[in-house]
């Protein structure tokens, strides 16, 4: 008589897997609002309305400025979120990033540019500011490059 082992470790990690495909989804989601959050950020400094904002803009800025990159640490890191495969993870990754850089930028446009800075603190900040963004481009080519050899290794 044939007997049937049920692996239930393996049905747990399903279950698993189809949890975080949905808490992906909805970190997508933020990681998309932050992105317009950073992009109205960036048009008030365009602007000059930054200067009216006060206490709420400095806080929008912090929130922009470390929260997306911690979230794209987790992601990529936590040995829970490792359940899913590294292309379906990329896009929430470098989202994150893209938008902590936009932080720093606008950062830049409206206090570095604008208060009389030295200007050696303001080349400076834009060395890092650009050299943050050139990180950010190598990181993803290298992320991409690696979801894309996981793929071909085993067809």
């Amino acid at each position: 008589m044939k007997q049937h082992v049920f692996d239930y470790e393996e049905v747990q990690e399903m279950a698993t897997a189809v949890s975080l495909q949905r808490q992906l989804e909805s970190i997508q989601r933020l990681m998309h609002m932050a992105l317009g959050a950073a992009l109205t950020f960036l048009l008030f400094a365009l602007s000059g309305a930054v200067d009216y904002m006060g206490r709420e803009g400095a806080i929008l800025w912090l929130m922009l400025l470390f929260g997306p990159p911690a979230v794209s640490l987790l992601l990529l890191i936590s040995p829970t979120w490792r359940l899913l495969p590294l292309n379906q993870r990329i896009n929430p990754i470098l989202l994150g990033l893209v938008v902590s850089w936009l932080a720093t930028f606008v950062f830049y446009i409206s206090s570095l540019s604008r208060y009389g800075a030295p200007l050696w603190l303001r080349m400076l900040y834009l060395l890092f500011t650009v050299g943050y963004m050139f990180g950010i481009l190598g990181f993803g080519f290298f992320l991409r490059r690696r979801a894309t050899a996981a793929e071909s290794l085993f067809p």
